[in-house]
């Protein structure tokens, strides 16, 4: 059936054999270079590439359903792109003396529009007069028999359409046969379900070598080699709706870097590679599905809930190695290659930012969005390798199922989840030790979340003129699950080093905190004190911290077994608030109440007795100690806000608080005293460390 449904085509071919584009100082040696066996790779953006397009019309007038009028299928079996930041500018530097150049000649096509004169078509098949040119079908004109005999003197002799000359109007009865005709045919192309035009574009390799042209002649550096394997397009339109689905199957990221002596290092992997190597089929890295949907589809309202536009978005699981040389170096080579070194200072892109969130400038943008759109984006996962210059692991920082969902309609919604968090210690392992899907060694965590997820949020907005208005404009909900996390001298103080070395994107760090900083002291004034009714229900389990004896790990301490612990645990955080209305005075006056607390704030410590693990003496058995510091100490606050800040004649302050504390019991013997001065010791060795910073690599800067 599908052989003989594509015999129901016209096929038109187009390829490109062998397109090359490159980028060089002169003719001569870009000429030389088109004419070698292999790339150069000096000159060579794109290496000898087969594009094929097959376009097919369909030949039936009234096509089944499912078979699309147009077709149009590409493909592309390998691209190799050889990139550097010097081909890049001389690309742009390129295109910009184009554009000047027919700057001065160019029409202005949008002024002609915007004046609404009429373009008259040009004299071709599809101008006025036309074989092809559509009329307004719903005009009561009749075409003028001449001018149609005159179109069609030039068609077959053998056709069997005859003409007769006349001087008065056509009769009724032909007019009405011809509306028939018209109405009979208006039906056809509207089925919701007929597909018009389907397009299929494939890459099945893409290859992205990536270098870094030095100026003062040194060699090249090679920075990395980015492979897409499965680039996927397809896009099918249909009377009332659109469907675009774009699928990568693979994306694997080799860090040059660090690859030396032929040993291949990788950046970037994912979990498809495995799938690949164990057969399994159907499964791709990135799949991303868009759907739009005209108000007038009949199955707008039920099928699709009356949004114009949804966006799916999966993710598969992906493997990153964070190494300071290659973050430093690929943003360095970034900023000087697409961004303006002139106006890349921190101040100046707070600036920007600004702008771009001026009222004006939201509202002009939420104005031109058309339709509704809901936007789903499920992540299976991440695993963040953070490793020294060399390669060797200092942490794995794995986050496991991730979900996001935003619809905007008239009102906003958005949702997101993530389900859990784990750090865990991977200092004096070789990195082949560790393969993502293997089991941690509970003993090496730093940080883990009790519970099922580490944060689930909700941010909606309220239409106050609704009937199911609940008093608010808009409502955040926030849950966080309890962080457990192991004070360990050597890994956080790794960690702390590790970070401290990337002093050279302090800036867009400082960019990130002052924009944080902006916009939540504006939201904090929006929510205490402006006319806008914030609601917030805010719950942070209460984390724990745990600090092994002497701030070993478990696996490093004696023997490897139980240690003594403190356990130090900060109390449950809940915020929240509701708006209520005060008569006093004879007058109704808004009022914010918020309620702060702190639950169970307590501190413990764990003594393994009758072990050598223990100082503290043994009693001929071994068992866990817990000895209370700090029982559960609970504190909460109320804030009476008044709205709309002071107004005159009102007896109520602006802020009203009200605390309570509840009674603190604290207990201390002679060991908790000699651990927690112990303890103290190792907290200012992580912390009191020196503040230089580590020498810069000649890799990173091109100086």
């Amino acid at each position: 059936m599908r052989e003989l449904e594509g015999l129901m085509y016209d096929h038109f071919d187009m390829r490109l054999h062998r397109t090359q584009l490159l980028v060089g100082n002169d003719l001569a040696a870009c000429m030389q270079a088109l004419g070698g066996d292999e790339a150069h790779r000096g000159l060579h953006v794109v290496d000898r590439i087969e594009l094929n397009f097959d376009l097919g019309l369909c030949i039936l007038s009234e096509p089944p359903l499912h078979m699309p009028k147009v077709t149009v299928d590409g493909g592309l079996p390998s691209l190799q792109v050889y990139f550097s930041d010097r081909k890049y500018k001389a690309i742009m530097r390129s295109i910009d003396l184009i554009l000047e150049a027919i700057k001065d000649d160019d029409v202005d096509i949008v002024q002609q529009y915007e004046t609404g004169g009429e373009r008259p078509l040009p004299a071709t098949a599809f101008g006025a007069g036309g074989i092809f040119h559509r009329t307004d079908p719903d005009s009561s004109e009749l075409p003028d028999p001449a001018a149609m005999l005159s179109v069609d003197r030039g068609s077959d002799a053998e056709s069997i359409d005859e003409f007769y000359e006349t001087t008065t109007e056509p009769s009724e009865g032909w007019g009405l046969r011809r509306k028939n005709n018209r109405d009979a045919r208006t039906n056809f192309g509207k089925e919701p379900d007929r597909v018009l035009v389907k397009v299929n574009f494939a890459v099945d390799n893409l290859v992205g070598f990536i270098w870094r042209t030095h100026t003062d002649g040194r060699d090249d550096l090679h920075i990395a080699d980015i492979a897409v394997t499965g680039l996927a397009v397809e896009c099918i339109n249909r009377p009332f709706d659109l469907f675009a689905d774009v699928t990568i199957h693979q994306v694997t990221a080799e860090d040059h870097l660090l690859g030396t002596g032929g040993q291949r290092v990788y950046a970037l992997t994912s979990d498809i590679a495995q799938a690949d190597a164990d057969g399994e089929t159907g499964k791709n890295l990135i799949v991303v599905k868009y759907h739009r949907c005209q108000a007038d589809h009949p199955e707008f309202t039920t099928t699709y809930e009356s949004i114009g536009q949804t966006v799916d978005v999966d993710i598969s699981y992906l493997d990153l190695m964070v190494v300071r040389k290659t973050i430093l170096t690929s943003y360095d080579y970034i900023l000087k290659t697409f961004t303006d070194e002139s106006s890349s200072t921190p101040s100046s892109r707070l600036d920007s930012t600004k702008e771009l969130q001026s009222p004006d400038t939201v509202a002009s943008l939420i104005q031109e969005a058309l339709d509704t759109i809901r936007v789903d984006v499920r992540f299976k996962g991440t695993d963040f390798g953070l490793c020294h210059d060399d390669g060797t692991p200092i942490a794995l920082l794995s986050v496991t199922a991730a979900t996001m969902r935003i619809l905007v309609t008239d009102l906003l919604l958005v949702e997101a989840k993530i389900g859990s968090l784990t750090l865990s210690d991977q200092l004096d392992l070789l990195p082949a030790e560790h393969h993502r899907g293997e089991p941690l060694d509970p003993r090496r965590l730093l940080l883990f979340i009790k519970g099922d997820e580490l944060a689930d949020f909700r941010y909606e907005t309220f239409d106050p003129q609704s009937v199911s208005y609940p008093g608010h404009n808009a409502a955040i909900r926030l849950r966080v699950g309890a962080a457990h996390l192991a004070f360990i001298e050597r890994a956080i103080s790794e960690l702390m080093e590790f970070g401290s070395r990337f002093t050279a994107m302090h800036g867009i760090f400082e960019a990130a905190r002052a924009a944080a900083a902006l916009g939540t002291t504006q939201l904090t004034e929006e929510m205490m004190g402006g006319g806008q009714k914030y609601h917030f229900d805010v719950v942070m389990s209460a984390p724990v911290i745990t600090f092994p004896r002497d701030g070993f790990m478990p696996y490093a301490s004696h023997g490897g077994g139980s240690v003594d612990l403190l356990v130090a645990q900060p109390g449950e955080l809940t915020i929240s608030n509701e708006f209520t209305t005060v008569r006093e005075v004879g007058r109704d006056w808004d009022v914010n109440h918020v309620s702060l607390a702190l639950r169970r704030i307590g501190i413990k410590t764990l003594f393994v007795i009758g072990s050598e693990a223990s100082e503290h003496g043994a009693f001929g058995q071994t068992e866990e100690q817990v000895l209370l510091m700090l029982e559960d100490v609970d504190y909460h606050m109320d804030m009476h806000l008044l709205m709309h800040g002071h107004i005159e004649g009102c007896p109520r302050p602006v802020t009203e608080l009200i605390g309570a504390l509840s009674p603190i019991k604290m207990r201390l013997t002679e060991y908790q005293y000699k651990m927690v001065y112990d303890l103290l010791g190792v907290i200012g060795r992580v912390f009191g460390g020196t503040d230089s910073a580590p020498p810069e690599d000649p890799l990173i800067g091109d100086r």
